[in-house]
């Protein structure tokens, strides 16, 4: 799916794709793979994600081919989720629940 066609909030106006695609020449900025103008070949990509407040505007963002785009989402979910693990807390064992202060 191509950002464009994303619709959960984090998706580059397809506007602002395609200006970013044209500033790139159709070229991929990983590789240098010259896409074929064809919906999926190429990625609007962030550079510095939006989860960790990169901005949704030209200036941010990258024309990416799909093998080079899909690695790079693939880093930024795993830190994604190191991020969110860290901020949870270990569950409770069974036998410490019963002295856990919550249910004093």
């Amino acid at each position: 799916m191509t950002w464009a066609q994303n619709t959960n909030g984090r998706s580059v106006p397809h506007g602002l794709q395609q200006r970013c695609f044209k500033r790139d020449k159709w070229t991929c900025q990983g590789c240098g793979y010259v896409g074929r103008q064809r919906p999926g070949d190429l990625h609007a990509d962030h550079v510095h994600n939006r989860a960790e407040g990169g901005q949704n505007d030209l200036d941010n963002l990258q024309t990416l081919c799909d093998d080079c785009h899909k690695p790079k989402s693939a880093a930024e979910r795993a830190r994604g989720r190191a991020r969110r693990s860290g901020k949870r807390k270990p569950p409770l064992h069974p036998a410490d629940a019963l002295s856990h202060p919550a249910n004093k």
